[in-house]
C-alpha cells in the first residue's frame, strides 16, 4: 500500500528525478549494485553445514526480496549486516506477515527442516520420519515465524519452543548419528 501511494505521488510530480539526482537508469544500476552487496553479505553470513553455496545464495536473494532494500539500507550497511548475528541484531524485526513471507521464501530455497535438524548424513531415515511426525509443518512454520518476530531472534513463544525441542529430543533417542542442529 505504501509503495502504491509513493508511486502515485511520483507520477503526479512533474519530474521525479529532475533535481540533479541520478536519472532512473543510473539509480537502477546503483540500486542493483547495492543489492548485490547485501546479498553477498547475507550469503556469507548464512553459515550452515546443511546448505550448499547455491542454497545460501537463494536464501540471501529471498531475504533481500522479502525485506526490501529500503528496510535494509535504513538499518545499516552490508558490512554491518554481515557482522550482525541475526536480523534483529541488525535492527530488523519483521512483523508476523513479513516473517511468514520470509519463512516461506527461505523454505522455497532449502528445506528448513534440513537447516534446523540436519541432512541425510546427520539423520537416519527413521529419525527424520520421527521429526516430521512429531513436528508438523504448521508447528515448525509458527516456530520459525516466532524467531523472526521476537526482539532477540529466539522464539518468544515458550510453548512453541518446548514443542519443537520435545519433538526433536524424543526423536534423537532413536538410533542415529545425529548432530546438534544449528540455531535458527
Amino acid at each position: 500500500m505504501r509503495w502504491g501511494l509513493l508511486g502515485a505521488l511520483c507520477l503526479l510530480a512533474t519530474a521525479c528525478s529532475g533535481d540533479g539526482s541520478p536519472d532512473d537508469t543510473e539509480r537502477g544500476a546503483e540500486d542493483e549494485g547495492n543489492r548485490d552487496h547485501y546479498v553477498t553479505a547475507l550469503t556469507q553470513s548464512y553459515d550452515n553445514p546443511y546448505t550448499t553455496p547455491e542454497d545460501r545464495r537463494c536464501m540471501a536473494d529471498a531475504t533481500v526480496d522479502v525485506l526490501g532494500m529500503e528496510a535494509l539500507t535504513e538499518a545499516g550497511t552490508a558490512d554491518e549486516l554481515r557482522e550482525a548475528d541475526r536480523l534483529q541484531g541488525f535492527g530488523i524485526t519483521p512483523d508476523e506477515a513479513t516473517a511468514g513471507e520470509l519463512v516461506d521464501a527461505l523454505d522455497a530455497c532449502v528445506d528448513m527442516r534440513t537447516v534446523l535438524f540436519g541432512d541425510e548424513d546427520a539423520l537416519t531415515p527413521e529419525v527424520r520420519s520421527c521429526i516430521e511426525a512429531r513436528i508438523p509443518d504448521d508447528l515448525l512454520r509458527r516456530f520459525m515465524i516466532s524467531t523472526y518476530t521476537s526482539a532477540t531472534g529466539l522464539s518468544d513463544q515458550p510453548e512453541l519452543e518446548a514443542q519443537v525441542t520435545a519433538g526433536r529430543e524424543g526423536c534423537q533417542s532413536q538410533p542415529a548419528t545425529t548432530t546438534t542442529p544449528p540455531a535458527p
